[in-house]
């Protein structure tokens, strides 16, 4: 499900109201950095991604051991995280907006997470304290516990300041970042499937330039990503084609790796119930 709707913009001018605040008591290098990721937000394409940043959510089998690029230059993905806990007394989480940006020519890129904090009477953005590095080459790795192990570098971002609680940003900070780096792979893995396809989630505002002047968000044209529908088909287990009709179970969506490229393999039951039924139970690892 989705839910997120114009997150991009919201963060964008919650960045640029804080940057006007560093401003006046002086916070140069604050002061650049905040408004450096307002301006990204802006420039970005932006794409929604389903709610709790998850798409195809098979452990990024499809990209593993595979160097994977940005869709664009400067990539902005945004989702809902219903009741994320934030670790910290008094707020929850509830809306991420990630600006990605791609450096050099050898396809490294940058992730910088924003987040919307809900709780104690209050609601507010504000820009992670530490943000990723991610390698072009061999980004991804599994571990022998079956997790899979980011190559990204994590480092402190220009939000981090001497007012910060560097205990409490180590603990929430750390696992906002780490989170971000996981959506970000959903989103690339998932374009590798060549039968999924970018469609407009959100038109564009045309009156986005009377809305900057009354103050309020700008709309802007927003991205999701549709499974292209194919007829059915029923594979043996060596991958031919079978006209023989198995017993009836639920096959797990699934990547399938094809000469052509990575199609996406929805999850659906498939089999004859007269030959039996294989009742199949799966746990979602968290």
């Amino acid at each position: 499900m989705i839910t997120a709707k114009n997150y991009a913009a919201q963060a964008e001018v919650a960045l640029i109201n804080a940057s006007k605040r560093y401003l006046s008591v002086g916070r140069k290098d604050q002061t650049e950095y905040i408004g450096a990721l307002a301006r990204g937000i802006r420039q970005g394409v932006k794409f929604v991604i389903p709610d709790g940043g998850l798409i195809l959510d098979d452990n990024l089998r499809g990209i593993m051991s595979t160097p994977v690029r940005l869709p664009f230059e400067v990539t902005v993905i945004e989702f809902a995280v219903p009741h994320y806990p934030s670790k910290t007394d008094h707020y929850t989480m509830h809306k991420v907006v990630i600006l990605c940006v791609e450096f050099g020519e050898d396809g490294d890129f940058k992730i910088h997470p924003m987040m919307y904090l809900m709780g104690a009477g209050q609601a507010f953005w504000i820009p992670c304290a530490y943000e990723a590095v991610v390698p072009f080459e061999d980004q991804l790795q599994l571990r022998e516990d079956g997790r899979v192990e980011f190559k990204a570098t994590i480092i402190p971002s220009g939000a981090l300041d001497d007012n910060t609680d560097k205990n409490k940003t180590r603990d929430v900070h750390t696992e906002v970042i780490t989170k971000c780096i996981g959506s970000t792979y959903e989103l690339l893995e998932a374009l590798t499937c060549t039968n999924i396809e970018q469609s407009i989630y959100q038109q564009a505002s045309p009156k986005n330039a009377q809305r900057i002047k009354s103050h309020k968000a700008p709309i802007y044209e927003t991205r999701c990503l549709t499974l292209k529908t194919t007829k059915k088909e029923s594979f043996s287990s060596n991958g031919g084609l079978s006209h023989k009709s198995p017993k009836q179970h639920l096959r797990r969506g699934h990547i399938r790796r094809l000469e052509k490229g990575n199609i996406w393999v929805n999850s659906c039951v498939v089999g004859d119930a007269s030959n039996g039924i294989i009742d199949k139970h799966y746990r979602i690892k968290k």
